[in-house]
């Protein structure tokens, strides 16, 4: 048996804080000293990236203004071919960075199993003829009743609206469901079965102790709303209100969703 917690555990395969819920400078047992290492390695790595592209850029402005007057484009033209002279990628690092960003991708939607991607991938390639099929993929998983509690911020993590779900504490348009997939149609209502997420929130009281009211405090930690998703604080409800769009889809971590959309096509 594995201790770890599953968040806790995410982080540790993927080097990265991806639902932004874990705060790594608390962690201070030797166990995730590695984590540590790793993590910082890689923000140094894109600093240094970020400061070679800054370079280059200001030597391309030193040459244009040098160099216009003398009409001398040699250059210029080698500073812009640079890019065709470098050699090209392995098919073996292609995959390796494919399958690492559809570990971070499967790993943000609650370790959905990799066979019920597939199939739900193939379906829309059959149906849709390859047009925005990564577009469509992803409006589907958001609109599943686990990402929305999620979402409405209900549960804290993605594992907890899971474990809500699955205890039977949450009601689709008055009906108790068990089942995360299920997914939401327009105009659907959430409602809690003796659950009250008050009682969640109670060592922020203590933080703040000028907030007497209870509603109060649910709505500073309901800053960031969601467009499609509406949620009444007085009676804990909650109404899908559309499908979102592709524009209004955020991730906290940095993902490139090319490369998620490769590995489902080629593997």
């Amino acid at each position: 048996m594995n201790k770890l917690r599953p968040r806790n555990k995410i982080c540790f395969q993927n080097n990265k804080n991806i639902h932004a819920n874990l705060n790594i400078f608390k962690l201070n047992k030797k166990k995730w000293q590695l984590l540590k290492k790793n993590i910082f390695k890689k923000m140094r790595q894109l600093d240094f990236i970020k400061f070679q592209v800054k370079i280059k850029n200001e030597l391309k402005k030193t040459f244009k203004n040098k160099y216009k007057f003398n009409h001398d484009k040699n250059i210029l033209s080698l500073l812009n071919n640079l890019n065709k002279f470098k050699r090209p990628e392995k098919k073996q690092k292609l995959y390796k960075e494919r399958l690492f960003a559809k570990q971070q991708f499967k790993n943000f939607y609650g370790c959905i199993p990799e066979y019920q991607l597939k199939n739900l991938f193939n379906f829309l390639k059959n149906k849709n003829n390859n047009n925005n099929i990564i577009h469509k993929f992803i409006i589907i998983l958001e609109s599943r009743l686990d990402m929305v509690v999620f979402r409405s911020k209900i549960g804290k993590t993605i594992f907890e609206s899971k474990q809500i779900i699955n205890h039977g504490k949450i009601k689709v348009n008055n009906k108790i469901i068990t089942s995360s997939n299920y997914i939401l149609k327009r105009g659907d209502i959430i409602t809690l079965n003796n659950f009250k997420i008050e009682k969640k929130f109670f060592y922020l009281k203590k933080k703040n102790k000028k907030l007497k009211n209870n509603y109060n405090l649910i709505k500073i930690i309901r800053k960031n709303k969601v467009n499609y998703i509406e949620f009444n604080n007085k009676y804990n409800i909650c109404i899908f209100l559309r499908n979102p769009l592709f524009k209004e889809i955020k991730y906290p971590f940095n993902l490139n969703l090319k490369l998620v959309d490769e590995y489902f096509k080629y593997n």
